[in-house]
């Protein structure tokens, strides 16, 4: 039986070839319980709320290994989980790697899947397997540009029979993103808020924006972002406007200069920055890999598109910038953080 899997720096995927269902949950491990490490889902739930004694750790940083122990304690769940005991020792993996991925980093995966219980590990390159994933027709010649918008780093590929003809990496994403905001509210305000505070600004920013800009865009698919952003908006109860009329988002940490909990209205102009600058630097890396490729797989690219997978797909005000700023249909896969695992399923994995 054949394990295929997918590791990121903000979640991982897995499924087995003879079934449907894909696990899906973040890349997290807790350590110091007493019943041993919790994977997943229980241990995102206590980032930011553990005592001293329990350690969290996250395996993957864009693609460098940067918890070893972890990564095994991944592997080690998604198995148990996955797989019946009778074929846990008899299993071979099918393994996700990005182009840029150093060979100490992939030798460290390799031993991971092996310390875990696999018996042997084949590596494919995660820019084919979202390509396959989306549904585009890699084994053609014709050009296909995808973007990954991942939780570590982002990569636009351009794939032609088979192959990646062009590649260009850059070394951050949706966490990054949600880093710099924790920064930024930290230096601007003197106020301290937690990794999942930073997140969940970023979202509502993201909501909020393409809410805006789907009441002027045209066309079935904005009208219906634009509505999922204005219910969204209303439902939360922390978004609201500032005195000149600027919506605001509510968040709770502390206030640095008391020590003391305490609230803060964040101007969403003020989050649309980071996401502003992600989005340029988006558009620069699409542009070096498009300038690199032969005319004819560019001529492709303008009339069949870009498609955007990975978490970061789900950011609509990105979405939104992109088909904005770029001479190009852009479109965003439906369940773009699923793509590689499925990819590699279809493979035959």
């Amino acid at each position: 039986m054949n394990l295929a899997i997918d590791v990121g720096s903000c979640g991982f995927r897995a499924g087995v070839q003879t079934r449907s269902d894909v696990l899906n949950e973040p890349s997290v491990v807790a350590y110091g319980q007493a019943t041993g490490p919790l994977v997943g889902q229980r241990a995102e739930q206590m980032i930011g709320r553990h005592p001293g004694h329990i350690r969290i750790a996250f395996p993957i940083e864009g693609s460098i290994v940067r918890d070893f122990e972890a990564l095994v304690d991944v592997f080690k769940y998604m198995i148990a989980t996955l797989l019946p005991g009778r074929f846990r020792k008899r299993f071979d993996v099918v393994l996700a790697h990005p182009s840029h991925q150093s060979q100490v980093d992939r030798k460290a995966f390799d031993e991971a899947a092996k310390a875990a219980g696999a018996r042997r590990v084949r590596f494919v390159e995660s820019a084919l397997a979202a390509a396959r994933g989306a549904g585009l027709p890699i084994d053609q010649p014709v050009g296909s540009l995808i973007v990954d918008l991942g939780g570590g780093a982002t990569q636009v590929a351009l794939i032609s029979l088979g192959g990646v003809v062009e590649r260009r990496t850059l070394n951050l994403g949706g966490r990054t993103i949600d880093q710099e905001l924790m920064d930024r509210v930290q230096r601007r305000y003197a106020f301290a808020i937690g990794l999942a505070t930073a997140e969940r600004l970023k979202r509502m920013a993201c909501q909020y924006a393409a809410g805006a800009a789907g009441d002027a865009a045209a066309g079935l698919e904005s009208a219906e972002m634009a509505e999922r952003a204005r219910e969204a908006a209303a439902a939360d109860p922390r978004l609201g406007e500032n005195a000149a009329g600027t919506a605001t988002f509510t968040v709770r940490g502390r206030n640095l200069a008391t020590g003391l909990p305490d609230s803060l209205a964040v101007p969403m102009t003020f989050v649309q920055e980071s996401l502003d600058q992600y989005a340029d630097q988006v558009i620069g890396l699409i542009r070096e890999t498009m300038e690199a490729c032969p005319p004819e797989l560019v001529g492709d690219v303008m009339d069949r598109g870009i498609v955007l997978v990975g978490g970061g797909a789900r950011m609509a005000s990105i979405l939104e910038t992109l088909r904005r700023r770029i001479d190009v249909p852009v479109t965003a896969d439906p369940e773009p953080e699923t793509c590689v695992i499925r990819g590699l399923l279809a493979a035959g994995a």
